[in-house]
């Protein structure tokens, strides 16, 4: 049986492996994970281990986390490092990375590149591709993933309330997919701005939605974004709503036990509250916007009405040379123009109409008098007989007349 991989920790506050504590538990990995404080027993570790990741904040007591890195480099080709460093800490570019074999982030951490790549470290796979693994191109055209399901505000500020006693957070937002803010509830008004949390939190709405096809199921998250003067955690409602829960950025990082416990029994019965609608999305894709304008697209033909074609912009042609007295059918094929002669007034004597105002009309009914048209039928006279054998062939005769 392969044993589980290992992963040690550095960091004299802590932070480091509450974070990396945090992601584990959430993914359900496993793994055995060791926290020291200092560089020192993070090079003992190694040399009793054997650990296959490394993850070290970059201000220590005793070494400098570069200098640590290289000595567990030493120790074990191969093995995977992360950096993280603070806000307010110096960047570093990606060839200074590669060329000395750890990948530096700096906090705030985006939660889904620190698992990509720390999840990567353990499988032993390439942390620098997963540094930068982003999710399949999206088809041409803008998705849309449909309508909001409406929520119960009233009932879920129940819950919201419920969970501000629960937590002491200074305050919990309720906010959906579209980026509008629902509830807002703790002790600290306006506390985080809205604005800007929602406009960030979109793309990690979509992220949970593009994620539950591959994770299987109704998938749920919970991330943490630990600040100076802030610590932000957000919970999942569905595949359309999440809860943001603010602390103080100094207390924080101790609640996410009670988070996670607490937090997410509310967002179930958030879910509770929406239903089935909570994990359910109508995509539909809308082809990309021409760069030209085009004209009203085709149209079902009704009975008697021509099928409307788009226009196609063409280069305009001269006009194919037409031999006189033809013209062109709907094929394409040239037709003999025929030319009639006009009626002459000795072919047609109109003057007859000059005596309609004289006709007696009072006998017009006769026409369609039944006793009038039974006379003239007995008054036509056949202009042919039949003979006998036409008589027979038609049945008129019998075939035994000539029995009889």
């Amino acid at each position: 049986m392969p044993s589980l991989p290992r992963i040690i920790t550095v960091d004299p506050t802590g932070n480091v492996a509450r974070i990396v504590r945090a992601a584990i538990d959430l993914s359900e990995y496993l793994c055995r994970q060791v926290d020291v404080p200092t560089g020192e027993e993070a090079v003992d570790e190694m040399q009793l281990t054997q650990s296959n990741l490394l993850i070290s904040a970059l201000n220590l007591e005793d070494m400098r986390a570069f200098d640590l890195a290289e000595e567990a480099r030493k120790i074990k080709e191969g093995v995977a490092i992360i950096i993280l460093a603070d806000e307010d800490d110096p960047e570093m570019d990606m060839d200074t990375q590669r060329d000395n074999g750890f990948v530096y982030l700096q906090r705030p951490l985006d939660f889904n590149q620190f698992g990509n790549v720390m999840f990567a470290g353990m499988k032993g796979e390439d942390i620098f591709a997963a540094l930068h693994r982003q999710s399949a191109p999206a088809a041409q055209g803008t998705e849309n993933m449909g309508p909001v399901p409406p929520i119960d505000v009233t009932k879920a500020q129940e819950i919201i309330d419920r969970l501000v006693s629960e937590l002491f957070a200074m305050s919990i937002l309720l906010i959906d997919r579209a980026g509008n803010v629902l509830l807002e509830r703790g002790p600290s008004a306006n506390y985080i701005d809205r604005n800007a949390l929602t406009s960030a939190l979109m793309s990690s709405m979509r992220t949970t939605i593009d994620m539950k096809d591959i994770v299987g199921g109704d998938a749920t998250t919970l991330q943490f974004y630990d600040g100076d003067h802030r610590d932000v955690y957000t919970l999942s409602v569905g595949l359309h709503h999440m809860v943001c829960i603010a602390f103080d950025g100094e207390k924080g990082q101790r609640e996410f036990g009670a988070v996670n416990r607490y937090g997410r029994k509310a967002a179930m019965d958030l879910i509770a509250l929406l239903g089935a609608e909570a994990f359910f999305v109508r995509r539909t894709t809308t082809a990309p916007a021409q760069e030209e304008a085009v004209s009203e697209p085709p149209r079902r033909r009704r009975s008697g009405q021509t099928m409307m074609a788009p226009a196609v912009q063409v280069e305009e042609e001269q006009p194919l040379a037409r031999a006189e007295g033809f013209e062109v059918d709907s094929s394409g094929n040239e037709l003999e123009k025929v030319e009639l002669e006009a009626i002459s007034d000795d072919m047609f004597d109109a003057s007859f109409l000059n005596d309609l105002d004289n006709l007696d009309l009072s006998s017009a009914d006769d026409l369609f008098s039944l006793d009038n048209l039974g006379n003239v039928a007995s008054g036509l006279k056949s202009q042919r007989t039949l003979s006998e054998e036409e008589a027979m062939q038609l049945g008129i005769l019998g075939n035994n007349l000539d029995n009889d």
